[in-house]
């Protein structure tokens, strides 16, 4: 008996340790590929929906640290040199965008980043194990080029234009090409370039006013109209136009998109700008306020750049985003995420260590209700056990008392048995003092 109670709460304690295991969240990242000399993002994520979370990079041999945000509608706090810590009452599995500027290389090279996660809790404020990731980053070498023979490719076919019959004489206003056709992609068509003031016969015009068939030389060809000028130049030119082509100014377009600097009048932003860092966070305690000013200059002239969401701003997150377009098309963003007034949230470092220490000393209620039902499958079981036993006429209950066990009826006659010997007892008791009495009086007994 006490072999079958001892295994029935060994198994009631293996259920009960079951059922308070922690839940596991591992984390775990992207692996992405970037060119070399370039800047990378690497998001980590939660497998499990998560209310709370610290993030920190363990190792990044190799490749620099340059930033990092939270997810849209996480509060987050930076925490010591390339940690981040979020608070969130929805739940998140995305819990850090991480940015990183890796090195020139010669040939494609790989690094590696490891990334820990701490003080991780659920929205329910259970406690949630903490664990790491590695994010392998690919750098890409540049392509070598071997000087190949340059092929003669056909030239592309542009949209197709109609001209109408013009004539006249018209002289150039700069340095010029006189092409086969009129498509500027493709150099291909150059017939020679035209000094400034050169003069051509016109015999035709497009119907879009953008370019003049012309003839030069003996041969027929096409010129912009933005190049060419009825007005005879006083200076005629002093050279023979050259025969080859030369680089026209104009198609050499930069693509720096990059910013020299970038702030907020009366606001500090953090970290410090740096033109490879494209995350910044700020802070306004004014709840009033609604509108800031961004104070933004560009690395390269001729680049622009476009200021989004600084004003009609409200209380807590706001994204303030600065959109730099270089000459050649290439767009580069650079985002300030601005909390208007003080969060009422316990702050982010302070949180996930309050609920871990919270699920420490109190079980959540899922967890006591595992405890519970265990407890009373338990108890059932040792209640029918008792029962079957007490039916079974060959246990050997050795030297313990298990009186309590026994059948009820037998005990019952027990006590019945005893009460009739007690009565015997005290009718023998009476039948001897009569005896005693007789003898006193007559001296005899009958």
């Amino acid at each position: 008996m006490k072999k079958y109670i001892l295994k029935i709460f060994l198994l009631a304690l293996i259920m009960l340790g079951l059922g308070t295991i922690k839940c596991q969240a591992r984390i775990y990242t992207n692996d992405p590929t970037v060119n070399s000399g370039g800047t990378v993002t690497v998001t980590v994520t939660s497998q499990e929906t998560v209310g709370a979370y610290t993030v920190e990079i363990s190792s990044n041999s190799g490749v620099t640290f340059t930033g990092v945000s939270g997810p849209s509608g996480v509060t987050t706090q930076r925490k010591g040199t390339n940690g981040i810590t979020g608070i969130t009452t929805t739940g998140t599995n995305t819990l850090a965008y991480y940015t990183f500027s890796v090195p020139t290389v010669t040939s494609d090279t790989t690094y590696q980043v490891v990334f820990a996660s701490s003080d991780m809790a659920d929205v329910n404020l259970g406690t949630v194990a903490s664990s790491t990731a590695t994010a392998t980053i690919t750098v890409k070498a540049p392509t070598q080029q071997s000087n190949p023979t340059p092929s003669t490719k056909p030239s592309p076919t542009p949209v197709t234009l109609t001209f109408s019959n013009a004539s006249g004489t018209m002289y150039t206003t700069g340095s010029v090409r006189f092409r086969s056709y009129y498509d500027t992609s493709d150099n291909n068509n150059i017939i020679q370039t035209l000094s400034k003031g050169t003069e051509v016969t016109i015999t035709g015009k497009s119907s879009d006013n953008k370019w003049y068939r012309v003839k030069y030389g003996g041969k027929t060809g096409y010129i912009s109209s933005d190049y060419l000028t009825s007005t005879k130049p006083e200076t005629p030119p002093s050279a023979e136009p050259s025969t080859q082509p030369s680089a026209e100014p104009e198609e050499q377009k930069s693509n720096d998109s990059s910013l020299k600097s970038l702030s907020i009048n009366g606001v500090e932003i953090t970290p410090e700008f740096d033109s490879k860092v494209f995350n910044y966070d700020a802070n306004i305690l004014d709840t009033t306020v609604t509108q800031v000013e961004v104070l933004a200059e560009v690395n390269d002239e001729k680049a622009k750049y476009e200021i989004i969401g600084n004003t009609d701003l409200k209380n807590g997150e706001n994204i303030i985003s600065v959109a730099v377009t270089a000459e050649d098309g290439t767009v580069s963003r650079y985002d300030i995420k601005l909390i208007i007034g003080v969060i009422e949230t316990a702050s982010p470092e302070q949180t996930p260590v309050a609920t871990q220490t919270t699920n420490q000393n109190q079980l959540s209620k899922k967890q006591i209700a595992i405890i519970a039902g265990i407890a009373i499958v338990a108890l059932l079981v040792i209640i029918l056990l008792i029962r079957h036993f007490r039916k079974n006429d060959d246990i050997d209950f050795g030297e313990t008392d298990y009186s309590f066990l026994k059948n009820d009826e037998a005990i019952q006659n027990k006590e019945k048995e005893q009460e009739k010997d007690k009565k015997q007892e005290f009718l023998d008791g009476f039948d001897n003092n009569d005896d005693d009495d007789g003898r006193k009086k007559g001296g005899k007994h009958f």
